[in-house]
């Protein structure tokens, strides 16, 4: 697999094709378009058209929300076919997101997009932004993620608590049985 990065926006879009899905059996719409750089066909896996440079959209993978794409990155795999992707950055991402990044920005090892805070993300892994969805200020999006990380922290503290009293009660039944086993009944 060859993989290039921060490279030119495709040419328009050459065809669109739709797949049928090896594991579900579900059809899947493909946009193909000619890479800019080595005239290959690359393929953009989502219904809708490749967005930008500017444009926002939503990350659906992992929670991240919205970001800006900044460029595009290419996956050339051995059998001969090519993806095309966006390379853009995250407005408010989460904070396993955030640490990761800071990491990242530290290693002169990794390339410079990557120490810039930008990720990769394949068209089934985004979303355009709705007709006259306003991108939220960060912070209205950073009220948010506290309180949707308030609720799974009550969420997960009350699931705990239940687990707890499952364990407690199997213990005292299994300290029960074990007694009177060992008084002989």
């Amino acid at each position: 697999m060859i993989e290039r990065f921060m490279i030119d926006g495709p040419d328009r879009a050459t065809e669109v094709v739709t797949v049928r899905q090896t594991g579900d059996g579900r059809d899947q719409t493909i946009h193909v378009y000619e890479d800019a750089n080595l005239g290959d066909k690359v393929m953009w896996t989502a219904a809708f058209p490749l967005p930008e440079i500017g444009d926002w959209i939503y990350i659906t993978m992992n929670g991240i929300g919205y970001a800006q794409v900044q460029g595009y990155f290419a996956s050339h795999l051995d059998d001969g076919t090519a993806y095309i992707g966006t390379m853009s950055k995250a407005i408010c991402p989460p904070k396993w997101l955030v640490d990761q990044q800071a990491e990242h920005a530290l290693d002169a090892r990794r390339p410079e997009w990557s120490r810039r805070g930008l990720g990769c993300e394949f068209g089934t892994e985004i979303r355009p932004l709705a007709s006259g969805e306003a991108v939220p200020t960060v912070e209205a999006l950073t009220a948010e993620r506290k309180k949707k990380e308030a609720a799974w922290k009550r969420k997960l503290a009350k699931e705990r608590k239940a687990e707890k009293a499952v364990r407690e009660a199997r213990w005292a039944a299994e300290a029960a049985e074990a007694q009177a086993l060992a008084l002989g009944k």
